[in-house]
């Protein structure tokens, strides 16, 4: 493990608050307006328009690498950002003209609003970077200030990162900010390398160093500037904003079709740009196994679709081999307005379906809700948002009236990391773990989330999943499990592992996936298939009975075989233990000594084998002792410890009760007592399994009246010959004397 500045910038810069399945981190960045402070090493005239270099109007074109194309106006509809700018100035490449090129500097400067202030130099490479002031509450941990830079080398065609997180950790704070009383109060970065080189001519993709200026498609500048939460969509004449949280309706409404783009001079970059897309920015690509794309691509035919719809439909294809709910095509975009999307669906998505409908989520329209089932409580959280925190308050206020407290996540599929944070701060006063990986750099960091105000409520949890609890909800369940903060029953979850990210296609198709924060478990196992349960209950659900069931997951853990002797002044016990159950770990066996009249523990003694043996003197006195075996365990792989009693006995020489704590003696055996007086009457269970005449023998032959009692506590005789039928009976012996005695049962032979 390594703590690092450079680590740490990947966590505390940025804001992931992802919409529908995604995950969000609580957000910490600098403030300040953006602006763009450009250094150059040469003379470089900047006007007032966008053009970094001015042409005459003798020049022709074609004749030029770049030159400029039109000025697309800026229209934003992003809910949580300003962009000021009207205008971004595109350019035409000659050797490429199917796609619009921008000035790298120009396009951030555009972006003002949007993305944090940029240091930009240029001399053989351009150099971009900015710097950030870490927070004071980790300054004791980190540096004072860390530093994100990139280069662009236009030469060899090679983007590289310091560290790749900069791409993700642009944005500026949205324009809602989020109050929560969570703070991260810890965090663990272990060994990894942030940097990241990307080589653009694997994946057929030029920059451009012309006049001075860097030029890439402005799909790239996309990808590369506008930050985790922010997109930018070339139509026609306009370039619309959007982000996390905008309603793509409006940019739908806008789609107008493009005749003067053909699919032929389109589909091969949309298929480059898949293949480098997934290879920096997928992050399940590590996961899956795949080396690179690039190969996994060359099984689909893009460059020879003869129209936009079957290049969409190769292009969904593609998404629904990957298997991944995260993934999936939002919109064909205005080249593909009359696109009907193809109806296989991918193994993952058709399960999802299928619980969905047999779980009714549908008839589900709060994002919270709550009732109780006589002595349990029920909230149902069907979805993760940034009011997850306050809607969770009557309901929990509620829920502090019941001891056993189920947490319905069955249909939620997912939404804030930071609702599912909120959420599990009532089931535990103990920090809060997310664990998360970044496949892109092999990094992995621990976030460790804790409280200023303290709602744990000290009960039993419960949390009810299904195949439709996805994403965050499958997150918040492998954390329950992890930290044995509950018992989670009924299906094994769908899985979902990422954040998710959207990316605009060359071709104008929008599309979301799995991004590079990608989420573990304790053991450092992405989560991507789901977290299998405890318990497999199916819907309908029994409430009534339902925690008995859950209760009864904890009993018959094991099969006892005890041997016990008796003697004049002790009692052996050799313990043979089987374990019955499956999937449970025994950590102990407790053997415990209680006085049986006042329940005061004398002693424990603790055993690790399956087998074991325990010797216990007789007390003296009127003292009667009840001795208990329990085991300790823990479902497999689980922080949940549960006790189980699984041996009761009473060493009681003065009984006198026809309980189940009356010593039992076999027929035809000695059994050794002690008698304390008198007067004292002691009782004894034995079974008799055929007619027959039977006699009790004190100290081998000696012969008193003693009482015999049926089960019922019906008295059978006085004496010391019983003429019985085969039943249980109770013995109450008359000693007389005081001290060691041996008492038997037997049947007599008459001959």
């Amino acid at each position: 493990m390594k703590n690092s500045v450079r680590s740490l910038g990947r966590i505390v810069l940025v804001v992931f608050i992802f919409l529908l399945s995604g995950c969000s981190l609580i957000y910490k960045t600098n403030t300040e307006e953006t602006k763009v402070v450009d250094v150059t090493t040469e003379d470089t005239k900047v006007d007032d328009t966008t053009t970094e270099v001015t042409t005459t109007e003798t020049e022709i074109v074609e004749t030029k690498l770049i030159s400029k194309s039109k000025e697309l106006t800026a229209i934003d509809i992003a809910s949580e950002y300003v962009i000021k700018a009207k205008k971004l100035a595109t350019y035409t490449h000659k050797d490429d003209l199917a796609v619009s090129y921008v000035n790298i500097s120009e396009f951030i400067k555009f972006m003002d609003g949007g993305i944090v202030d940029l240091n930009i130099s240029k001399n053989e490479i351009m150099t971009i970077s900015y710097t950030f002031d870490i927070p004071s509450e980790l300054q004791p941990n980190y540096d004072i200030t860390y530093t994100y830079e990139m280069t662009i080398d236009a030469e060899n065609e090679v983007i590289s990162y310091n560290d790749f997180d900069m791409v993700s950790n642009l944005n500026v704070p949205m324009l809602s900010q989020y109050e929560t009383d969570l703070i991260i109060s810890d965090i663990e970065v272990f060994d990894d390398d942030p940097s990241v080189e990307i080589n653009l001519a694997l994946y057929n993709m030029d920059i451009v160093l012309f006049e001075d200026g860097y030029y890439i498609p402005l799909y790239l500048a996309n990808l590369f500037f506008t930050g985790a939460t922010i997109n930018v969509y070339e139509m026609n004449d306009y370039i619309y904003i959007i982000d996390d949280f905008s309603d793509l309706n409006e940019l739908f409404d806008a789609f107008e079709i493009d005749n003067s783009k053909n699919v032929s001079d389109i589909s091969l970059y949309t298929k480059n740009y898949l293949a480098l897309y997934f290879d920096y920015f997928y992050g399940l690509k590590d996961y899956k196994n795949i080396e690179t794309y690039r190969t996994v691509l060359d099984d689909y035919d893009f460059e020879e679709k003869d129209s936009f719809n079957e290049l969409f439909n190769e292009l969904e294809r593609f998404i629904i081999k990957q298997n991944d709910l995260h993934t999936s095509l939002i919109s064909a975009g205005y080249l593909g307005e009359d696109y009907t999307p193809i109806k296989p669906k991918s193994n993952k998505l058709s399960k999802y379906i299928t619980a969905y409908k047999n779980n009714q989520c549908y008839l589900r329209e709060s994002e919270i809700s709550y009732r109780s089932y006589e002595n349990i409580f029920v909230i149902e959280v069907n979805q993760f948002t940034l009011d997850t925190k306050d809607l969770l308050k009557p309901a929990m206020e509620e829920a502090k009236k019941y001891d056993d407290i189920i947490i319905d996540v069955r249909c939620n599929p997912g939404g804030n990391l930071i609702g599912v944070v909120e959420l599990l701060s009532y089931m535990t006063d103990e920090k809060i773990p997310v664990s998360y990986i970044n496949p892109a750099t092999g990094g992995k960091i621990i976030e460790y989330y804790d409280t200023t105000n303290n709602v744990f409520l000290d009960k039993n949890f419960y949390v009810y999943t299904s195949p439709a609890t996805f994403s965050a909800a499958n997150l918040f369940t492998s954390i329950v499990k992890d930290q044995g903060l509950g018992i989670v029953f009924g299906g094994k979850t769908s899985g979902g592992a990422s954040a998710i990210i959207y990316t605009v296609l060359p071709d104008g198709a929008l599309i979301v996936n799995s991004s590079n924060f990608t989420l573990i478990n304790k053991d450092g196992e992405v989560i991507e298939d789901g977290i299998d349960v405890d318990l497999n209950y199916s819907y309908p659900i029994r409430w009534y009975d339902l925690i008995d069931d859950l209760t009864n997951i904890f009993v018959d853990s094991s099969e006892v075989v005890v041997y016990k002797n008796t003697g004049k002044n002790s009692v052996a016990y050799d313990f043979d233990i089987d374990r019955s159950l499956n999937g449970f770990d025994v950590i102990n066996y407790i053997l415990s000594v209680y006085d049986y009249e006042t329940n005061e523990l004398l002693h424990n003694v603790l055993f690790t084998s399956d087998d074991f043996t325990y010797n216990m003197s007789k007390g003296e006195g009127n003292v009667a002792y009840k001795v208990e075996v329990s085991v300790e365990y823990n479902i497999t792989n689980r922080e949940i410890e549960k006790e189980e009693i699984i041996f009761t006995d009473i060493i009681d020489d003065h009984s006198n009760t026809f309980d189940l704590y009356a010593t039992e003696i076999p027929i035809g055996e000695k059994f050794y007592a002690y008698s304390y007086g008198v007067d004292d009457k002691d009782a004894f269970k034995f079974t008799v399994s055929e007619s027959g005449l039977y006699r009790i023998e004190l100290n081998e032959n000696k012969l008193y009246s003693h009482s015999i009692f049926d089960e019922k506590g019906n008295l059978i005789g006085e004496g010391c010959d019983f003429q019985l039928e085969p039943g249980v009976y109770y013995l109450v012996a008359s000693i007389h004397d005081v001290g060691d005695y041996s008492i038997q049962v037997r049947k007599r032979i008459i001959s």
